[in-house]
């Protein structure tokens, strides 16, 4: 149970004087504790949210979003953390990403708090005037994050022209909203994975055989696990691998991620063969545990550095060969 003190977050000091706008409704499925809502889920599902309404359809603001964060891993050098923010008009827009870069500013006693700003040009159809954020961590290793309602601050964009020269007239300068790039990724996931979403971004699962399937070596622990890159593999579990009818009963493997970069991958069993796949984050945390049939699993993006998860694939019963397809993707482009 983590308990705090309650510090000022810049979003008590700096309400929306002179705004219209007005923080309708705050709300998380973290784990609360503290009069704060911790993002500490493994899986990176965990979310929170901050509705404004009355917001103009063109506006220039700036953000600043203020947390808690404490370290999952053990003890490190404090260094930067990195959240992504989905926001637009829920029923006008569409849903834009963007990423924070958070640095760390002070403690408050075991915790170190971080801070982020960014410039946000904001422009929506006439009569929509709500917009919502939802925050969510992107590295699994990262720090764990506690927010609450005062966590996320919209404050007016200040702008200081030098008056115009006595013999030129003002100049006429028109106000040019900068486009964003809409994110083809919703609020409640990291990436995309299955049924019409795996489609938009041209991932379809295609029938091939087994032939044109690179065949994947036999390892038999995490220091034999290699590498794999996009592509459609074939490996095989149960067979016998020596005269005293030692069975071949798992492999390992590596996915290694690019900074914003997620995975897909897609695994069958043939056969008897029944399996257990797991997905390990860079601290050893489990991701993912699947067995049965065939699934489709997302790997969560990287932020700004380079990490490696591990997957271990784990005979239950039966024998034969699984299919496995690996995709790499942006979930924002």
């Amino acid at each position: 149970m983590k308990s705090v003190a309650m510090i000022s977050l810049l979003g008590l000091l700096l309400p929306l004087l002179g705004w219209g706008i007005s923080l309708q409704r705050f709300a998380s499925n973290g784990t609360h504790a503290g009069g704060f809502y911790w993002l500490d889920d493994p899986r990176l599902v965990q979310s929170a949210e901050w509705v404004f309404e009355d917001v103009p359809s063109r506006a220039e603001f700036v953000l600043t979003l203020e947390v808690l964060g404490y370290g999952p891993c053990g003890p490190y050098p404090e260094r930067s953390l990195y959240l992504r923010l989905f926001y637009g008009s829920p029923g006008c827009t569409p849903w834009y990403a963007l990423d924070m870069v958070m640095e760390a500013v002070g403690k408050e006693g075991e915790y170190t708090v971080y801070r982020g700003e960014k410039d946000l040009n904001w422009a929506a159809p006439a009569g929509c005037g709500t917009l919502a954020f939802k925050l969510v961590r992107m590295l699994p290793c990262d720090p764990h994050v506690g927010v609450n309602r005062a966590s996320l601050h919209l404050g007016r964009k200040e702008t200081h022209r030098a008056p115009p020269s006595p013999q030129e007239p003002k100049p006429h300068v028109p106000v040019v909203v900068k486009p964003v790039t809409p994110c083809i990724s919703v609020p409640e996931v990291s990436c995309v994975h299955d049924g019409e979403e795996l489609g938009r971004l041209g991932l379809a699962i295609r029938r091939i055989s087994l032939t044109e399937r690179v065949e994947l070596p036999d390892t038999f622990s995490p220091s034999d696990a290699v590498i794999l890159g996009p592509g459609h593999y074939l490996g095989e579990l149960g067979a016998i691998l020596n005269r005293y009818g030692m069975q071949d009963n798992q492999d390992w493997y590596k996915i290694a991620l690019k900074p914003r970069q997620a995975a897909v991958a897609y695994f069958e069993p043939l056969g008897s063969l029944f399996y257990h796949v797991f997905i390990t984050d860079p601290c050893g945390i489990v991701l993912t545990d699947i067995s049965g049939g065939p699934a489709s699993v997302c790997v969560a993006p990287c932020g700004e550095e380079n990490c490696t998860y591990m997957l271990h694939i784990v005979r239950t019963r039966g024998e034969g060969k699984y299919l496995l397809s690996l995709f790499f993707v942006e979930p924002c482009r």
